[in-house]
């Protein structure tokens, strides 16, 4: 029994062109592509990352559709992978660990039937930053904002904008000195938008928090105070 993907977690969903091979793979063991090599998502991978997924989606359809003709192009894939070296995404990550345990169930015993877990399955870990608090500031930049996140690496890289910050990470959360805003910033109704994510998230820009540069800072309440939504302007 062989433990299956997981579908993406909450922060897929751009359709990207590795985000559809993965699905593809996850959802029906699709060969990629379904219509020929002109379509455009497939075109759009690397060549190690369409043969990883060919390679997957063959194992796949080997392993579990009874298609055996399958297992040579399975097995050629992961020996070309494994020549140059494995070195994808957090996707391709789980793809490849797919490839490679089917074949490796496969060599040990041809004979074998496989069929996929109904248990929990295997997902891809992406490093991701979720929110920032605060996710607004001065300009000036040269304070400590809060990150937090999911499978941080314990050294990672941030991209706040366009610059990188080398932050340490409990793995799930950070902590970060603002940079100032960028010199050639563009401003609207006296704020700069950037956007911040972790060196490793599939997506960079998309679907990742915004940080608010300020010219004038937005007025925090003292602490212990509460404002009185009753209250009147001026009394």
């Amino acid at each position: 029994m062989v433990a299956w993907i997981l579908g993406l977690a909450p922060g897929g969903g751009v359709d990207l062109p590795e985000e559809i091979a993965y699905q593809n793979l996850q959802h029906d063991c699709i060969l990629t592509p379904q219509d020929g090599s002109d379509d455009p998502y497939y075109t759009a991978l690397s060549a190690q990352e369409r043969r990883l997924y060919e390679g997957a989606a063959a194992a796949c359809r080997a392993a579990f559709y009874d298609e055996p003709d399958q297992w040579p192009v399975a097995e050629a894939a992961l020996a070309q992978i494994d020549a140059v070296g494995a070195d994808f995404t957090c996707l391709g990550d789980v793809a490849y660990e797919v490839l490679r345990e089917l074949v490796a169930v496969h060599t040990t015993d041809p004979t074998a039937r496989l069929v996929r877990g109904d248990g929990p399955g295997r997902g891809p870990a992406c490093p991701r930053v979720i929110s920032l608090e605060p996710d607004h500031g001065a300009a000036s930049g040269g304070y400590r904002i809060h990150l937090v996140g999911e499978h941080l690496p314990s050294t990672s890289v941030i991209h706040f904008g366009d610059v990188d910050l080398t932050v340490q990470t409990d793995g799930d959360s950070a902590s970060l000195i603002v940079p100032p805003a960028p010199v050639d910033a563009e401003w609207s109704a006296g704020e700069h938008s950037v956007q911040v994510w972790v060196e490793g998230w599939y997506m960079q820009v998309f679907n990742t928090p915004t940080f608010v540069y300020e010219l004038e800072p937005r007025p925090r309440p003292s602490p212990g105070t509460v404002a009185d939504p009753t209250a009147s302007p001026g009394g």
